[in-house]
């Protein structure tokens, strides 16, 4: 080959790379799986950002579990979406037990999320077949645990008073698991949740409110999930990244990032960066991360490629569709916690694109919190109640 031809592609990667250096130098970044393991040498816990329903998300976490490298490192794997009132389930099968196909899908089916699908997607199941797996092949000393993070809920008793309760002390359970069960044993291990749950909560360096005294002991990694408002400039600094690189943020110019404006809704491909001021907070609510950066709530970004490329993950309508009561249970819970069931056609719809986000566009996530302190309890529920919670919510004989 002509080296005038040869040098072509190296000549369009370097002047691509230079562009994005344009408006951001390229950050130090080591392999993901490698990254994380390594940062549990020196700091026991990593809190890793899940999105829900994230196929190269997924996709991730088997590489990390199933990495000969983990065994040892991770001790344990807490994980939001999971009844722990089923943990004694977890225990059996990640140990290699027989268990039924039906007993392990109550950890999923049963959680607090009532009618919301989200924690049957294949992707949390397969960790803990990732751990089984991998335990299989362990002396006991190195087998992983699996701790479910989603607070104990019965729904065959339950009330909606007692709902509530367990809602709101949901965003603490999974920390309360990590202080009590992981560092309180002198362990230490990954945690897979919601950003919003496992950040960091800091400002200048200031104290971390959401994990108080712990905060120097989790290592927070945060998915990139693409940069909007004035932040969009950077993106080619972060495509030009391998796939599944970890970016450490200390002394990067991805530390000063703002938050509220890196969250907002990213551009339309191929359209200009939003300069403007992030708008104020809606009527009665707050904006708690103003005035925050992006070092002020995670150590690191997770980069799994370009976002406009991700793919969904779908949860198995056609089985649910097949249990007609399972989908009177979903519609139960719909009652018990608004007053009126679910539209199942709309749930279990077949999705319109492969694509996580159809159209190219992260929708926004600026965080708003409520400017008043929930209220103690929930206001009743309707009456007559609308069909078919009328029929669902009826006291059984006898009760």
């Amino acid at each position: 080959m002509p080296i005038a031809r040869r040098l072509v592609p190296c000549l369009a990667a370097g002047l691509a790379l230079a562009a994005a250096r344009g408006t951001g130098r390229v950050p130090p970044h080591d392999d993901a799986v490698a990254g994380v393991l390594r940062i549990l040498d020196s700091v026991p816990i990593v809190a890793l950002d899940d999105w829900h329903g994230l196929a190269e998300e997924a996709e991730f976490y088997q590489r990390l579990l199933r990495d000969p490298r983990a065994p040892g490192r991770i001790r344990d794997v807490v994980i939001e979406l999971g009844n722990e009132r089923y943990q004694h389930v977890a225990d059996r099968y990640v140990r290699g037990a027989p268990v039924p196909a039906d007993s392990v899908r109550m950890i999923f089916e049963n959680t607090t999320q009532g009618p919301i699908l989200t924690p049957t997607l294949p992707m949390y199941r397969g960790i803990l077949d990732a751990v089984r797996a991998v335990n299989a092949g362990q002396p006991p000393e190195k087998r992983i645990r699996v701790l479910l993070g989603d607070p104990e809920v019965e729904w065959r008793t339950i009330t909606r008073d007692e709902l509530w309760e367990v809602h709101k002390r949901r965003g603490d359970r999974m920390r309360e698991i990590v202080r009590d069960s992981v560092l309180g044993r002198g362990r230490r291990g990954i945690v897979i949740g919601g950003g919003t749950h496992l950040e960091h909560r800091r400002r200048d360096g200031g104290p971390d409110e959401k994990w108080g005294s712990l905060g120097d002991r989790v290592y927070v990694v945060r998915l990139h999930v693409g940069f909007g408002g004035s932040a969009a400039r950077y993106e080619a600094v972060m495509d030009s990244l391998p796939p599944r690189s970890l970016v450490p943020l200390r002394g990067t110019f991805l530390a000063r990032l703002d938050l509220d404006d890196l969250s907002r809704e990213t551009p339309a491909p191929g359209a200009a960066p939003d300069t403007t001021p992030v708008p104020p907070a809606p009527p009665g609510m707050t904006r708690p991360h103003q005035g925050r950066t992006l070092a002020d709530v995670a150590d690191a970004l997770l980069y799994l490629g370009p976002f406009r490329r991700w793919t969904a993950q779908h949860v198995d309508a056609a089985r649910i569709r097949r249990d007609p009561a399972y989908l009177d249970e979903l519609n139960r819970r719909g009652c018990l916690m608004v007053g009126q069931g679910v539209d199942t056609t709309e749930l279990l719809r077949p999705p319109a694109s492969p694509l996580y986000f159809p159209g190219g566009v992260r929708p926004s996530m600026v965080q708003y919190d409520p400017a008043t302190p929930l209220p103690a309890r929930l206001p009743p529920l309707p009456t007559p109640l609308p069909a078919p919670c009328d029929r669902l919510l009826r006291p059984s004989p006898g009760r």
